[in-house]
């Protein structure tokens, strides 16, 4: 369930390259030289228009219409709907964002398509209620994909020298806490001044083993493995199993998934929303694009 419920948001991703460089001179000024062959601008742009225009086109077309249709009806997400939204990505699906968590305009670029797929929830959600009885069906049927997997609070210091990471061992051991160790000279704490580890930009390798070791780890017990030239002193602090939440610590998003499987599909939404409000073309040649959505159309 969790990926078909974001599938939306990678369809509907990337929507502001190639607009762009469709608008640049289309003239056959020569763009590269490649030995004797020049590849000119509008060599480029057709090449661009004929194997990725209609997806581009559709994708541009249907973000304005989710937009304006999420605005009019009142149901634009909010911010806070957006952060709990990436919350939960981040959470269940991790590797969906790694790009967009390490560069800003790919994360800002993500989060607006994120917007945009709860616009078109909240837009499909309309009308569709949903019984207590239907909410604990739905939770009964489902209730393994809301899993939580095993999770652990942990204080880690990094150091870059043997010594320094046995001065944050003992540290963490004693009890110091975490400000004051974050003042000892070479010691960074993660979370503390701004210090933060990129787990991102660690080899898949290097991040099982912190993982492992975290896993395998009991609570109070202090660890250190060596990550490339840093040494991570790790303290569990606490742990919790995996685990299913009751329907109760989860209901408002089983009821919303569970009225979600009773609303009209998504491509069914935008059908709607397009022949509700079909676009006007200034080049009629790009209609066609739109034939699939558009019911009237022969096939």
């Amino acid at each position: 369930m969790i990926k078909a419920k974001f599938a939306a948001i990678l369809g509907l991703a990337m929507l502001a390259v190639l607009p762009l460089a469709a608008r640049a001179d289309d003239s056959a000024t020569p763009l590269i030289t490649v030995g004797g062959e020049t590849i000119s601008r509008s060599d480029y742009l057709q090449i661009l228009e004929d194997q990725y225009g209609k997806g581009v086109l559709q994708k541009l077309v249907f973000g304005s219409l989710i937009r304006q249709a999420a605005a009019k009806a009142g149901v634009t997400p909010t911010d806070a709907d957006v952060d709990k939204r990436l919350a939960e990505v981040l959470r269940r699906e991790p590797q969906i964002v790694p790009d967009a968590q390490r560069a800003p305009e790919q994360r800002k670029q993500f989060v607006a398509n994120l917007k945009l797929d709860l616009s078109l929830e909240n837009l499909r959600l309309r009308n569709i209620s949903l019984t207590d009885d239907e909410a604990q069906q739905y939770y009964t049927a489902h209730s393994a994909e809301y899993e939580l997997p095993q999770q652990a609070k942990t204080t880690i210091v990094v150091t870059d020298s043997t010594e320094d990471s046995l001065i944050a061992e003992n540290l963490l051991k004693t009890g110091v806490s975490e400000s004051a160790i974050a003042q000892k000279p070479g010691l960074h704490v993660v979370g503390v001044d701004g210090f933060n580890v990129n787990m991102d930009a660690l080899s898949p390798a290097d991040r099982t083993r912190i993982s492992d070791l975290v896993l395998l780890a009991k609570p109070k017990e202090v660890k250190t493995v060596k990550v490339q030239n840093h040494f991570l002193t790790i303290r569990v602090i606490s742990k919790d199993a995996k685990r299913i939440p009751p329907l109760a610590e989860i209901k408002s998003d089983v009821v919303r998934a569970a009225k979600l499987a009773k609303a009209p599909s998504a491509a069914a939404m935008i059908r709607t929303l397009y022949l509700q409000n079909p676009p006007t073309f200034q080049d009629q040649k790009y209609e066609s694009d739109f034939d699939d959505v558009n019911p009237a159309v022969a096939h």
